[in-house]
Formats: structure tokens, sequence, C-alpha cells
């Protein structure tokens, strides 16, 4: 099951810059993960994330917020951070619908 986001062209933006960043970072084997999430954001700023892709792009931009941290820069650590908390507490909402309707199927 898959959760539709729809990024504002300037919180896309900000999102891609975070992933770029990322995945500069990762391993071989790491990237081809991160790379399903990259390219499905990449493609557009209306993605269908699954919960782990969303995981991802919550890592690349709290990564990018310790960064700004690192350099002094508390406005942008507060847009990185706030944004990353969003995308996760939708993740959390998301996998609770998904988890709560597959137990009452079961019931």
């Amino acid at each position: 099951m898959k959760h539709p986001f729809r990024f504002e062209l300037s919180v896309y933006g900000v999102v891609l810059s975070a992933m770029r960043g990322y995945r500069a970072l990762l391993t071989d084997q790491q990237k081809r993960l991160f790379d399903v999430a990259y390219n499905k954001v990449l493609a557009t700023n209306k993605p269908e994330l699954d919960g782990m892709e969303m995981i991802l792009i919550v890592k690349a931009l709290r990564r990018r917020a310790n960064l700004f941290l690192l350099l002094g820069k508390q406005a942008e650590r507060d847009i990185y951070l706030e944004l990353a908390n969003w995308i996760d507490r939708e993740r959390q909402k998301f996998q609770y619908q998904f988890y709560c309707s597959s137990i009452k199927r079961s019931l």
C-alpha cells in the first residue's frame, strides 16, 4: 500500500536537495534501496511512497538539518527538521491506518 504525497514546489526543492546530498554519502548497496525513493520523488512532486521510502526521506532531511546545526544556521535547520517531522507523522498515520484495517479484517 502506498501513501500519496503532494509536495509544494518550494518543499519539493528542499526534499530533492536533502536527498541528493544524503545519497552521496551512501554505499552502493544502500544507494540501490535509496534510489527507489529518490527516483519516485525526482519524477514528480506527487509521489506515492510506502513506509520505508518515507523513512529514507526523513533520514535525508534530518541529516541535512544536522548539517545546518553544525554550520550555525538555525533557521534552515528548523525548516528541514519541521519537514522531516511532518513526513514522519504522515508515515505513522499511514501505517497505523493500514495495520488497523488489516487487524479488523483478520478478526
